[in-house]
């Protein structure tokens, strides 16, 4: 008999997930053809906000730092080198660089997952590879909470926000590009135990000076958005389009027909807790290793904000988060959603900046664009699926001075690493490898072993923990005699 375990859509609602940005896979044909039109679909978002106009007048972020916390980042990118200043990962139980539950120090938060590494060139790219970020000399400190599937849980991004509350006071905005499969109204502080925790370290954190923007999340919610963007302290950004590229589907969300600049994309959470907007698609970002990705999902918009923040920061140091805030909303372009008629500003980081220093700032390019080209893919966080047998392991009649093993393959038909833990219920039956980390359709090999310690008939479990959200435990029987 075999056990075909189905993952589901989404994990159960204790865990979170990457807020959905589409990362399509190298060397795919898709991607191919989004690459064609990045260069236009970062053009497009960039003006839109008016970055291009800051950079023009020399605030590019510089003396600010902006903490990240996502999936990591691969500093080692060209658009992302020597930005860094430092590293931490909370990624239990053993999924930080090292192995180990936390991890502090350079490498420590090495991305293996792609999401964070976008997220940190959105808002501090160099432009070597990709486009130029919108605050390109911004240090950041980044704290890698989310495995290599992009799953994370409240208590680790609670751990993410503290460690920077407690280690990094001189970070002014903090970025989480990250929310639960559980969608809420109105503000949720107070509501569970995790959403108290979010808003004590939200709160502590503009106690101190930073500004936690953190993505809506990408379900089509007209009146509910994810955990930490509903927390009333942080600052719920949405997305819009920055030009028209024709119809646009999020997979099983939702479709727009029509694309163009500032249209409130489908996929767009909101409610009365969202707070600004910006381009959530398409943006051209950096991709693991050395290359760029056409991208989409409200994750892009508040790393687009996060940056907008860190240029005003530098041209005034002396902004609160309330003031941060108050000046993002009365300068922006106020976006009406159709869904729910919530009017929400749009970032406008030329009318805001001009309103610090006093003056008009020239716009050296018109927004948006009206060419259409190749559209993003907006995709969830990668989901395993464990396939293998769950018949019965049986060792026959073995020797007391003999030992006998047998294989378990396990095969992962799902879209992202499998993670298996094994263990036995008998001390005379092992089990080897202790752990297996499988790939997208891929296989691993489990080795078990009996080796009697006196005759008789034994019977156990081989017992399996998966990253599988549909599968989480796995039994297998064991049995087994001991022959003197």
């Amino acid at each position: 008999m075999r056990r075909h375990v189905r993952s589901a859509a989404i994990v159960a609602a204790a865990c979170v997930l990457v807020a959905t940005v589409g990362h399509s896979p190298s060397g795919s044909a898709g991607i191919a053809a989004a690459r064609v039109d990045a260069r236009l679909a970062d053009a497009s978002s960039d003006a839109l906000i008016h970055a291009d106009a800051s950079r023009a007048l020399g605030y590019t972020g510089k003396g600010v730092t902006v903490a990240v916390i996502d999936t990591g980042i691969d500093d080692h990118h060209p658009d992302l080198a020597g930005s860094v200043t430092a590293e931490h990962c909370f990624v239990p139980p053993d999924g930080c660089p090292d192995g180990a539950a936390e991890q502090d120090g350079p490498g420590s938060a090495q991305d293996d997952q792609g999401h964070g590494t976008a997220i940190a060139d959105v808002i501090a790219g160099h432009g070597d590879v990709g486009p130029v970020g919108v605050a390109p000399d911004a240090s950041l400190v980044v704290v890698k909470v989310a495995d290599h599937n992009g799953r994370t849980s409240a208590a680790q991004i609670v751990a993410g926000l503290n460690w920077v509350l407690t280690h990094h006071p001189e970070a002014r905005i903090v970025n989480v590009s990250l929310g639960s499969d559980v969608m809420l109204s109105g503000d949720c502080n107070g509501l569970t135990a995790s959403m108290s925790a979010y808003g004590a370290a939200i709160d502590a954190l503009r106690a101190q000076g930073a500004t936690v923007f953190a993505s809506s999340g990408n379900g089509g919610s007209r009146y509910s958005i994810t955990a930490p963007a509903c927390i009333h302290a942080a600052v719920a950004v949405g997305a819009v389009y920055s030009r028209n590229f024709g119809s646009y589907t999020a997979p099983f969300v939702c479709r727009d027909t029509k694309t163009a600049a500032d249209r409130i994309a489908c996929f767009s959470n909101s409610s009365t807790e969202l707070d600004l907007l910006a381009v959530g698609a398409p943006v051209d970002a950096a991709d693991l290793g050395s290359g760029d990705s056409l991208l989409a999902g409200t994750s892009v918009a508040a790393a687009q904000a996060a940056g907008a923040a860190a240029v005003l920061l530098q041209a005034d140091p002396g902004l609160t988060p309330d003031s941060l805030l108050s000046l993002l909303e009365r300068t922006g372009i106020p976006i009406t959603d159709p869904r729910n008629h919530f009017t929400t500003p749009r970032i406008d980081l030329a009318a805001a900046l001009g309103a610090v220093l006093g003056r008009v700032v020239p716009l050296p390019s018109p927004p948006g664009s009206t060419e259409t080209g190749a559209a993003p893919t907006l995709s969830a966080p990668t989901v395993p699926r464990a396939d293998l047998s769950v018949a019965p392991i049986s060792f026959g009649s073995v020797a007391l001075t003999r030992a006998v093993t047998r294989r378990l393959v396990v095969r992962n038909s799902g879209a992202g690493y499998l993670t298996v833990r094994v263990s036995t219920s008998l001390p005379e039956v092992s089990a080897r490898p202790a752990k297996l980390v499988i790939p997208a359709t891929g296989h691993g090999t489990v080795r078990v072993t009996f080796r009697p310690g006196r005759a008789g008939v034994y019977r156990g479990q081989l017992r399996l923990e998966t990253d599988d959200p549909s599968a989480p435990r796995i039994a297998v029987a064991v049995r087994g005699t001991g022959r003197s």
